[in-house]
């Protein structure tokens, strides 16, 4: 060893530390780079799946029948939309339906924005402002409802099965129910739609 020049002896020490640090990266990054190769590949082959069906979707030509039936559909979806808001009319539906289910203590509040879920009764609002959304291209606005009221489960069950009966467009955006005695208490925001053209 002590014939061995110093130099060599810094190029070995050099060189043994830089070959432990490339096996010690290959170590720690040839698996994350596999990965991020199949991941790759996936994504490549999930854009072909896309374009693939996008084609499909172009050359589709439906058949009469099922032509004839997306019309009736559609007329049928229009129908659902009325002209105007109509808030008060909506909710006074709404109201009635309530009490026709055995819900005597139901709130209607418009919603005016916030998506934080609160607890108990609310007053209802004597005049709403509702704050309504356009969607773009569509000629059509909604805004949202919320209702508090307390029920048994089987009311509450009725209530949304005859809320589908309204003849417009609502969709339900959510429903929180909490248990209770002798009642739960059920918290449940619905989005109308009108038309705005």
């Amino acid at each position: 060893m002590k014939n061995i020049p110093e130099t060599w002896k810094k190029g070995a020490i050099i060189g043994g530390s830089i070959l432990l640090l490339v096996s010690l990266a290959g170590v720690f990054y040839i698996p994350r780079i596999r990965e991020m190769i199949r991941i790759k590949a996936e994504i490549a082959q999930t854009e072909k799946e896309i374009r693939r069906i996008e084609i499909m979707g172009r050359d589709f030509t439906p058949s009469s029948q099922e032509a004839e039936r997306w019309k009736n559909v559609a007329l049928t979806f229009h129908s659902l939309i009325p002209p105007e808001k109509d808030v008060p009319g909506l909710m006074y539906e709404l109201a009635g339906l309530a009490k026709k289910c055995n819900i005597l203590d139901i709130s209607l509040k418009e919603e005016s924005g916030g998506k934080n879920v609160s607890e108990g009764r609310r007053p209802v609002s004597p005049e709403p402002s509702v704050k309504s959304e356009i969607i773009p291209g569509e000629g059509v606005g909604h805004f949202s409802i919320r209702l508090y009221f307390h029920s048994e489960y089987r009311d509450m069950a009725l209530f949304l099965k005859e809320i589908q009966n309204i003849r417009r467009l609502l969709l339900l955006e959510s429903l929180v129910i909490k248990r209770g005695f002798p009642l739960i208490s059920v918290e449940l925001m619905v989005k109308a739609y009108y038309g705005t053209k």
